[in-house]
This record gives C-alpha cells, structure tokens and sequence, in this order.
C-alpha cells in the first residue's frame, strides 16, 4: 500500500518525504521507519489509485458534509468507476441534508450494457431511508453520451421516486469525461 506523507528529521534538519514507508536518505538507498536499510521503489499506477481512493472515501464517508458540489461527486465517481472494464449502475443515498448515507453499485453489466431494475432501485432507496438520490453509472467505451435508454431509465426512476417523496438530483455517466444529466436539462 503506497503511504505518503513525512517523517520528521532531526533536530534542526527539514522534514523528509515518505514513499513506501521509508524515509529517503541517499540516491543510493534509504532507511525505513524501523532504521534498517531499504531500497526505494516508485509508486506503481495501481498503488497510487488504490490511495486516492481511499483518500476520497474518507472526504466522501457517510454523514461527513452536504454533497451540493457536483464536481465533488464527480471525482469520487472517476477514480471508482474510472478503471472498471465493465458496466455498473448505481445509487449515492443521501439523508435531508444532502449528507452521504450510502454508496451502492445495484448492478452489475457487460462490456457495453447494465440491465437496471427501477424496482431494484427504489427498494434499496427505501431500505437506506433517503430523502435524495444520486444515480450513476460507466461507458467502458469512454464516451459519456447518454443513450436513448439511459435517459428512459433515469425518468422511469426519477418518476417512481417521486411516488415515494425521494428526490433525484443527479445522473452521472462516467467515462473519459463526466456527464451530468442536471447540467444538460434533462432531469
């Protein structure tokens, strides 16, 4: 697991980077924490994703701050979603004050299609006790264009919702670029 952050030096000396858990020293090698000789290593792709994810799941975990920034969620949505080879739908469950209950992918695709139930949709809403919604979903293609379907499936949603007084505020379609459906006027 990558860990970055900084190990105070000595007395009088400036703070030194963490990388992988050791202190760098010398181009040469390095000293752990322990004060054994290690050498360093760069971050891999993964290791370097695997921490911003969970650097944004703590500013994104429940009951921490209102999500009426999109562009917060947004971010959030590319480093889950961003790597995946294949579709999800899912549902960000917010409590009255827009503050994060739950994220849950409901479903689970193909390379290039999801099946979404609204049914599925509006039962796990119920179970979570939210008063808002986010829906979400990927293009493993890379283009966040919403499909004729897509935008069948979020009115089929957002008009069940308002059957049970839950208020959908956005649909996002994640793929080289976010797409919201509020911004484009169609919710």
């Amino acid at each position: 697991r990558l860990k970055i952050g900084y190990i105070a030096g000595r007395k009088g000396r400036r703070r030194r980077p963490l990388m992988m858990g050791c202190r760098v020293e010398a181009a040469s090698g390095s000293v752990d924490t322990a004060g054994s000789t290690a050498e360093f290593r760069e971050a891999t792709g993964d290791e370097i994703i695997s921490e911003a994810q969970q650097v944004i799941s703590r500013r994104l975990r429940a009951g921490v701050k209102p999500l009426s920034n999109p562009d917060m969620i947004e971010v959030f949505l590319r480093v889950f979603l961003g790597p995946l080879d294949y579709e999800v739908f899912g549902v960000m469950h917010l409590d009255s004050h827009r503050r994060l209950i739950a994220a849950e992918n409901l479903f689970q695709g193909t390379l290039d299609s999801c099946s979404v139930y609204t049914r599925e949709v509006v039962q796990s809403v119920l179970e979570h006790r939210a008063s808002a919604v986010v829906l979400y979903h990927n293009h493993t293609s890379g283009i966040a264009e919403a499909s004729k379907a897509d935008l069948a499936t979020t009115r089929r949603i957002r008009d069940a919702l308002a059957l049970i007084d839950v208020k959908l505020l956005d649909h996002f379609i994640v793929g080289e670029t976010v797409l919201s459906f509020n911004r484009i006027g169609e919710l």
